[in-house]
This record gives structure tokens, sequence and C-alpha cells, in this order.
């Protein structure tokens, strides 16, 4: 099928759990459901992070069954929510007594067990449930596609959040995705209008500087260049940073992932966008194989070589080894005893003349030889 092709280029020939998640739209848990039990075939690696190496041709046959006999996961064999609620809960605090003690990791470990095994996509009556409210405010689309699916997502993030609290990698999604000849202003704007009307949220006209009247169809078609600077102005950013976060949205996503937990500097990793699909999952493969780091020298000498087609597993892993430094081709130099110096030459005599005598020197010896 045309999607799954898609699929597959779009993605290494390896995923990790996170986002083996997404591209199911599933779970973490129920993720980690089917790789555990045999469901999707996967490499235990026996690591704490990256644990499983899962082949994207075998998450793609799970999601072709998936299609013809449903779900694969046995009812309530990934939740424990109703189970839970008939157990003893007499040890759970309640909130109310969290915030007293003004401790956030309580609160948070309190919300992470009571809504732990909600799905990352909810139901109404999922909704209902966790708030406690008897109706749910909905909208309801139909027939849209994964990229207005996912312009949503991002568009009531930043409803709910500051740009400035976004990790870099989601910083990157919501650049690219307004960057994006595909996402037009226009489409945006009613984005915008039907998450705001959810929230009875009233405005009299769109406050969002490129919003009015023609600007957004002219939009469509403006060059990069200006595109780019129009997306930075909206969000207070120069051009070049801008540009740095489109190359960092066009990272796998564990490199993405790396960069947000802080193991890869910003610009190495702009860097690394240079390299190839298949270039960057052999990056990460030798890094987690070898618990190796990668810095902005290391990062150069791998795009020089991606550059040149030299870019494979054991060129990596030397790069990553710091093997790869050319040598430079230094003249050894000759000491010369002081007895047999002084026996020569006056501590004065300049080193042009003691370099002549010793040229001649050693021209005689030769031509005698």
């Amino acid at each position: 099928m045309e999607k799954y092709t898609a699929l597959k280029e779009k993605h290494p020939d390896y995923i990790c759990l996170d986002e083996l998640s997404r591209v199911c739209k599933i779970a973490r848990r129920s993720a980690r459901y089917l790789v555990e039990h045999g469901i999707i075939p996967a490499i235990d690696t026996g690591k704490i992070t990256w644990r499983y190496k899962i082949a994207i041709d075998d998450v793609i046959a799970y999601l072709i069954r998936r299609e013809q006999v449903g779900s694969m996961i046995p009812p309530g064999a990934v939740t424990s929510r109703y189970k839970n609620r008939k157990g003893n809960t007499s040890n759970r605090k309640s909130f109310a007594e969290l915030v007293k003690k003004g401790q956030e990791h309580e609160i948070a470990e309190y919300f992470n067990f009571i809504y732990a095994d909600y799905g990352e996509v909810l139901t109404t009556f999922d909704v209902a449930e966790m708030t406690g409210l008897d109706t749910v405010p909905t909208l309801i689309l139909e027939n849209i596609s994964d990229e207005d699916a996912r312009a949503i997502v991002i568009e009531t993030n930043l409803m709910q959040r500051s740009f400035s609290d976004l990790t870099h990698s989601e910083k990157a999604e919501v650049l690219a995705l307004h960057h994006s000849k595909m996402f037009s202003q226009g489409k945006r704007n009613d984005i915008i209008a039907q998450l705001k009307m959810l929230e009875n949220i009233q405005e009299k006209e769109p406050e969002n500087p490129h919003e009015h009247g023609e600007s957004a169809t002219c939009s469509q078609v403006a060059n990069k260049s200006k595109s780019i600077t129009k997306v930075g102005h909206e969000y207070g950013l120069s051009k070049d940073v801008v540009a740095r976060y489109l190359r960092i949205h066009l990272l796998t996503m564990e490199l993405k992932i790396m960069l947000d937990d802080g193991n890869i500097a910003f610009m190495s990793a702009v860097t690394l966008s240079y390299l190839k699909i298949e270039e960057q999952a052999l990056l990460v493969d030798s890094m987690e194989r070898n618990a190796l780091s990668v810095d902005m020298k290391k990062a150069d000498i791998l795009r020089q070589y991606s550059e040149k087609g030299k870019l494979n597993g054991e060129s990596v892993y030397k790069i990553l080894m710091g093997d790869t430094a050319p040598k430079p081709n230094r003249t050894p130099s000759v000491k010369i005893n002081k007895t047999v110096y002084s026996r020569y030459f006056t501590p004065n005599q300049p080193a042009k003349e003691v370099q002549a005598t010793v040229e001649k020197a050693l021209e005689m010896y030769f031509a005698n030889q």
C-alpha cells in the first residue's frame, strides 16, 4: 500500500519503543505489550534506554494484520484502572493532601498513577471519567488527513503551553509545520478558530501578525527566505535560528530524543541533520552499542564523510572513537650534542650559517659513499 511505502521511507530500518507507539497511534504501555509478547518481533538490547530495536518492516506487517483482524491486545491486558477501583485504595493519598505538602514530585506520581492506563488518544468517555464531568465539549472532525490531525495536536499544545516551554524537537516540529507548503495559513486559521470556539474564546479579528486579508494566501507563494523570516517573526526568532530548527526536524526520532535529553548539543544536532536517514541510524546504533558520544568536531567529520559517500558502520565507529584525525607529516628534528656543536661552531653563530655548514658536510659525506 502507498501509505506503508511512505511510512517505510520516512523511518530508518529500526525504530525504538516510543516511535512504535507513535507510528501505531497507541499508548506506550500497549506498544510494550506488543513487543514483550512477541506480537511484533524486536531485538532486546538489554539497555536501559532504547532497549528494544524494532524493524520497521515488522511494524508495517503488524499494521496490515491489525487492519484485517483488529486489535491483537486482549481486553484488559494493559489496563488496571478497573481492577484498581475494586482493590484496596486505602494507601492512596488524596490530591488535597499532596497539595498541602507542596511536593511536586508526589503530585506528579499521583496523576501518573490514576491516569497511567489511559491511552494517548482519549474517548469522550475517558475525558469525562478523568475530569468528573457529565458532559465534555467535543469537536468532531471527520475524514481529515494525518497531517491535519498532527496540526491540530500542535496548535492545541501551543494554546496550552508557551513556545519557549517546548523541547527542541517540539519547536522544530512546530516551525516545520508552519513553514511547510502543505499547511496553508488559511487552513491554520480555521483550526485555531475551531479550537478557540470549543473553549468559548471569542475573538473579533485574528491576532496573528500574518493573518490579515490576502497575506495568508500570499504566504503560500512566498519564497523560502521570506517564509523563514515570517515564521521567525511570529515566534521571536531570527531566520538563522528558524533554519536550524528546520534542520533539526530532519533528524530521526532517536537523535531528537538525545537532543531533548541533552546528550547531543544543539549545533551538533544541526550538523548531524545533513546525514542520510540510514547514516543517522548507523550513528545511533554505534553510540548505543559502544556507549560513545558525539561533539561538534565529530559531527563535522561525520558530515564530511557523508558528503564524500564514505560513511558506513566502520567509519562511524572510528570517527566516534577519534581515530580519523589526519596525522601531520612532520620532518623529524635532530639535536646536536653540545660538545660536538662547540667543536665546529661558536655560541653566537647564526642558525642559518650552522644549517648551511651542516648541509655542505652532508653533501660531501653522501657524495663519497
